[in-house]
């Protein structure tokens, strides 16, 4: 394989993800785990492809590398739902800290 390939095609391939038109087709930006989905899998899809073409017996050292990237994006995923949880947990507090000062201030009168 050509190292222009294993550029172009990559580079190609993220400014399609980073300019297309995500807010109109689905309402919203994409969100961040997409994003990241969507670039690792540029990398790992394109560096496999080029890495099989070249030298097919290497199929067991990119499972490890398909692992650990699957391993990694799990724990993003796990992060950004207990972020949210105690996001969630926070607010909840919030809201009764709020509920309990107004109703010490309509007593107070």
């Amino acid at each position: 394989m050509d190292i222009a390939l294993a550029v172009s095609v990559p580079v190609a391939l993220m400014f399609a993800g980073h300019f297309f038109p995500w807010r109109r087709l689905l309402g919203a930006p994409l969100p961040r785990p997409l994003a990241y989905l969507y670039g690792v899998g540029v990398i790992l899809g394109t560096a496999t492809f080029i890495i099989l073409a070249e030298q097919p017996d290497y199929m067991g050292a990119l499972r490890y590398l398909w692992i650990v990237a699957a391993s990694a994006g799990a724990a993003t995923l796990a992060a950004y739902g207990i972020d949210a949880a105690l996001e969630a947990k926070h607010l909840r507090a919030d809201i009764q800290d709020r509920k309990a000062y107004l109703g010490d201030v309509r007593t107070t009168d």
